[in-house]
């Protein structure tokens, strides 16, 4: 949709920034904070697009996806690496006081807890997503020597 003097002043009615020289979808429009799926319809119209045909449930169901579509591909994305995480494996009886980058607490979190995964360390307290990155970094690099060496993935 373009913004038209008709539609910049309708968007500006509902608060709005206007559409300068751009065009715009009516997601992008619904994905505005102070634009609904009703005000984004009268827009439409005003901007020449006929009325939706769907009813108020399935328009209110459309509205609440591409407003947090965002949200939910975060999530996605979130729980696609803890499941990667998850199968990335901890070698039994590594010294997490030779990795290099970790913290005392970290350390001492990690011994106490003995995670099987990568993922698993991930959830316990105060082990942050910079001690997992240099977890995971270590752990890779210690399966790269290992298969180099033919020697069995075990540290200590």
């Amino acid at each position: 949709m373009l913004g038209s003097d008709a539609v910049n002043a309708a968007l500006a009615r509902f608060g709005s920034s206007p559409l300068v020289a751009r065009r715009a979808t009516l997601a992008e429009l619904l994905r505005r904070p102070e634009l609904d799926w009703r005000a984004v319809e009268e827009i439409a119209q005003i901007g020449g697009l006929a009325a939706s045909p769907a009813t108020a449930e399935v328009l209110d169901r459309v509205a609440i996806e591409i407003t947090y579509e965002g949200y939910l591909r975060r999530q996605e994305a979130d729980a696609a690496r803890v499941s990667r995480a998850d199968a990335v494996a901890v070698p039994e009886g590594i010294d997490f006081r030779l990795i290099p980058g970790l913290s005392n607490e970290v350390i001492e979190k990690l011994e106490a807890i003995r995670p099987r995964s990568v993922g698993q360390a991930s959830r316990i307290s105060g082990v942050t997503p910079a001690a997992i990155a240099i977890l995971l970094t270590h752990i890779g690099l210690f399966q790269r020597k290992h298969r180099e060496v033919g020697s069995p993935p075990h540290e200590g």
